[in-house]
């Protein structure tokens, strides 16, 4: 097994904002069982402790069309850990469990006698595997758990295990009380629709939907950020509108400082209208305009479109969160066109992992419809994967 583990540190106040651990494993999807590791990380002369385990549970039936013989089952577990004491169970145990960052030593006196600043901290937990974002509840004080979910599993009927990525966020209460009632207060403007001095209309007929089954609807690159779209007085239903704070949109954007600073038709009427963002991800990309969060957890069908809100609106933090999640969404049967969503964005970081997974997969990925898609039509990027292939 193979874990990696990065903090976010508030500058300000040298605080744990967020750990993302990235668990990768080979799950055998023809069996049951457990997989397990322990992680610990030090920050602020503090050491947190987390018990990870992925329960799978293969239930046997008769063989469908596609030569599968069962169906698995996935829970997640995560325990927060006091002390390097609560451990000791786990010596008798068969799981191969490596300690973050410490090369697998031994735990010091330090170690031993650390209290955690961050216990029952904890906030949220959400982990992503194979593009599936699951949500961890907390079932007590100090352990969070899934429900049962299945997994959409891409290997061939002869292979029944695949090296899986599990990403998890683990989010910290970092705020003292004033600070966390001002977040409330600011979550109540947005969602209850307080004192709205802003108003934004929708024209569905007009919104995109970014749609990767379909290799060619990638948009015109000049409707990206295109401001022509906008202030359009068409007659749109009140309930149908979005309401908005125009100081708070100035300071989180600077595309709609640009629209409300220089006394464009926008700021006489009150009212923008949106063409090329479907209301839905609009109302995301608000959402973690006044909280730094999205509602709802990204999934594939949302990231994309939302890192395009992003873009248009220069939301530079919200556009790297949708690349972590398209991270660890790369398969076989997204990997080509997700490719092309990718160079078409200039997401190099994306682009090049991308590229890495069909370096490792090159006989099915040139098996399939979509690098003939490729071949015919982006000779940049199939001369570019090629290359790779043959080094």
């Amino acid at each position: 097994m193979d874990v990696m583990a990065s903090l976010i540190i508030s500058k300000k106040t040298k605080t744990l904002i967020e750990a993302s651990i990235e668990w990768k494993s080979d799950i055998p999807f023809s069996k049951s069982g457990k997989k397990r590791e322990i992680c610990k990380w030090k920050q602020n002369n503090s050491y947190s402790y987390f018990d990870l385990i992925l329960k799978y549970d293969f239930i046997a039936n008769s063989l469908d069309e596609r030569g599968k013989s069962g169906q698995s089952y996935f829970e997640l577990f995560l325990k927060q850990i006091k002390s390097p004491a609560q451990l000791s169970d786990l010596n008798d145990v068969d799981w191969d469990c490596q300690p973050m960052f410490f090369n697998n030593e031994e735990f010091t006196d330090e170690e031993k006698e650390s209290k955690l600043s961050f216990w029952d901290r904890l906030s949220a937990v959400r982990a992503t595997l194979l593009g599936k974002t699951i949500t961890l509840k907390k079932s007590k004080s100090n352990e969070w758990k899934s429900e049962r979910f299945v997994l959409d599993v891409e290997s061939e009927p002869s292979s029944h295990s695949t090296e899986t990525m599990c990403v998890l966020r683990i989010q910290y209460e970092h705020f003292n009380r004033g600070e966390s009632c001002l977040l409330k207060n600011l979550e109540d403007l947005y969602v209850k629709q307080i004192q709205c001095d802003i108003q934004f209309c929708f024209d569905d007929d007009a919104a995109v939907e970014s749609d990767m089954d379909d290799e060619n609807d990638f948009g015109d690159e000049s409707d990206i950020g295109d401001e022509s779209d906008m202030g359009d007085e068409s007659e749109v239903d009140d309930e149908n509108d979005v309401g908005g704070h125009i100081a708070i949109l100035t300071a989180r954007s600077p595309v709609f400082a640009a629209m409300f600073n220089h006394q464009m038709e926008e700021t006489k009427t009150g009212r923008v209208t949106i063409k090329d963002v479907q209301k839905d991800i609009f109302k995301e990309l608000l959402h973690y305009i006044y909280l730094g969060r999205t509602e709802m957890p990204l999934t594939e069908k949302t990231a994309q479109p939302l890192f395009e809100a992003a873009n248009k609106y220069d939301i530079e933090v919200l556009k790297e969160e949708c690349v972590d999640f398209l991270l660890t969404c790369i398969r076989l049967k997204n990997a080509i066109t997700l490719l092309i969503w990718a160079h078409f964005h200039s997401i190099d970081r994306l682009k090049d992992a991308i590229l890495k997974f069909i370096t490792e997969h090159g006989r099915q990925i040139c098996e399939q419809d979509d690098w003939k898609m490729l071949v015919e039509n982006h000779h940049d990027l199939t001369l570019m994967a090629t290359r790779l292939m043959i080094k």
